[in-house]
């Protein structure tokens, strides 16, 4: 036993495991306002996930409904605390685990306005930390939404937004290339 055990939600955070982060995908489409749109959630690495939590900006979208698909989800499993701001949260009792590009669960939305998703989507932890259980510990990890583009599927360099955001001393960034070869990140301290 390591003796960092929390005996109360009030104790404070939870640590993550450094370096594990269930990614959530979504294709990055074109809306038009007032015709709605799905929001098909799929996951390249979702393997036995006991549940998760995030909260999501809305930047003109209202929600509209939850479809299932690998795993029960629906309209119990989210709430809208503020006009733009959409809370969700999803628990089993058992191990779950879906196969990569297998449709999660949709999102039903109706746009108030035109524009693509990763400008009007943004998953965070305003108000909800954004975090997944995974395996028999149910280890306490990241969760975060990235957005899949017909540029993306040809093949570019892609570098995400790091976790946490803000931080202090340690931080992940996690990108992906074209063609494999060196990276170098170059921070700056303001």
């Amino acid at each position: 036993m390591s003796g960092d055990a929390k005996t109360n939600a009030r104790s404070g955070d939870v640590d993550t495991i450094d370096k594990m982060t269930v990614h959530l995908e979504v294709e990055d489409l074109e809306v038009v306002a007032e015709q709605p749109v799905d929001l098909q959630i799929t996951s390249s690495n979702f393997n036995e996930v006991f549940g998760y939590q995030f909260t999501s900006r809305l930047n003109g979208l209202a929600l509209n409904g939850v479809r299932l698909a690998v795993f029960e989800m629906n309209d119990t499993h989210e709430s809208l605390p503020e006009v733009d701001r959409m809370s969700a949260s999803w628990a089993s009792d058992k191990l779950v685990s879906a196969t990569d590009g297998e449709i999660s669960f949709t999102i039903e939305f109706i746009p108030t306005r035109s524009g693509s998703l990763k400008e009007l989507i943004q998953m965070n932890s305003e108000m909800t930390k954004a975090e997944a259980n995974i395996g028999s510990g149910m280890d306490v990890v990241n969760i975060d939404l990235s957005f899949r583009s017909e540029v993306a599927n040809e093949g570019v360099n892609i570098l995400y937004q790091n976790e946490p955001n803000p931080f202090k001393g340690i931080t992940n960034i996690e990108y992906e290339l074209k063609h494999a070869g060196l990276v170098t990140f170059t921070m700056y301290d303001v």
